[in-house]
């Protein structure tokens, strides 16, 4: 009888235990470290480990690639197309293809 009492307070106990650790990340990530000089517009992912990401620095615009071993800014967009942070359809392959002019090799 009491294996069952014991059971019956875990089951009372553990979605509380879960409600409290959900809350607590969530007030932790609102106090991380938030750059106002730089931001990540894009990220896509390339390989498991790899990305290219669409960065902006004060007023600069870049491409750069990240993977385990090492981080590099590529080249500056030098005229980057305008964009609102509520820009839900913004693709970053699209993005480069306009500012950059960029065609598909296979399609000539």
């Amino acid at each position: 009888m009491n294996y069952i009492i014991y059971a019956f307070k875990i089951l009372l106990i553990l979605p509380f235990i879960l409600l409290l650790i959900v809350l607590t990340t969530k007030i932790l990530n609102n106090y991380q470290y938030k750059s106002k000089h730089i931001k990540v517009i894009d990220r896509v992912q390339i390989a498991p480990n790899s990305y290219i990401l669409l960065i902006k620095i004060i007023d600069k615009t870049y491409v750069m690639s990240t993977n385990n071993n090492e981080s590099k800014i590529l080249f500056e967009i030098e005229n980057p197309l305008e964009l609102n942070e509520e820009d839900r359809g913004f693709n970053l392959l699209n993005f480069m293809k306009y500012n950059l002019n960029l065609k598909r090799e296979d399609k000539e």
